[in-house]
């Protein structure tokens, strides 16, 4: 009699385990609506000259956030500080563009309670910082920034991108708990803009529109449903 059947089904039987804890792909994000501003004195976009962000959570998710975060009880800010311009070019056809890079840079998420905390003030910066920081991340070398004038009116737009990694903040354990890598999450400035004609406008002292998403392409690994004829058809 053959043995074929019996040596099979053990093999069967671990493929068949492992689709049934296979990591389930998806996204998960923190976003952040805010503004962008360089330090006072320096010039913007100038190679040298340092950027900060300040946000306020977005009230608009197009994908669940990494961790639970409880909005009836907490406001939760974002500072990025520390982003340093470190190249810079101007392209004027087929219409004026700018493509700059940033070194260092930290990000620094807060939250802060509402009934006894003070509310994020963009006239009092101090306000983005007052709670309880939940998640620091560093940002990687070489962020870039694209920003171009299609209308050529002076008012340039676009989106930056790169990455970061999660260091430190009293939700640090939750994240890995949750079986989330710590390094290498997208960091976007989607979108980026200078105030305009169409309506963005920006606080006083500061100079663009500036919305924070921080980004994995990957869920922690969960189970995924599988069928034995799923199994089977590897086999075909």
């Amino acid at each position: 009699m053959s043995t074929t059947g019996k040596n099979f089904a053990p093999a069967v039987a671990l493929l068949l385990a492992l689709l049934l804890t296979a990591p389930a792909l998806g996204n998960s994000e923190f976003l952040f609506s805010g503004y962008s501003k360089y330090w006072d004195g320096e010039t913007p976009d100038a190679v040298g000259s340092t950027m900060e962000v300040y946000g306020i959570l977005s009230s608009v998710w197009q994908v669940p956030p990494p961790i639970p975060l409880d909005t009836a009880q907490y406001q939760y800010t974002v500072y990025v500080a520390s982003m340093m311009v470190s190249t810079y070019s101007f392209m004027p056809v087929p219409f004026p563009m700018k493509s700059l890079t940033y070194n260092g840079g930290e990000i620094h998420i807060y939250a802060d309670p509402i009934a006894t905390g003070t509310a994020a003030d963009y006239a009092d910066l101090t306000t983005f910082m007052d709670g309880e920081l939940i998640l620091v991340a560093a940002v990687d070398p070489n962020w870039s920034l694209m920003l171009s004038d299609s209308d050529a009116d002076g008012s340039f737009s676009g989106t930056g991108s790169g990455t970061c990694d999660f260091v430190a903040g009293t939700q640090l354990g939750a994240l890995a708990a949750a079986e989330y890598y710590l390094a290498d999450w997208m960091l976007y400035g989607s979108p980026v803009s200078d105030p305009n004609s169409y309506g963005i406008d920006v606080p006083a002292g500061f100079h663009r529109l500036f919305d924070v998403k921080i980004a994995t392409t990957f869920d922690p690994t969960g189970s995924e449903p599988g069928t034995w004829g799923g199994v089977k058809n590897l086999y075909h």
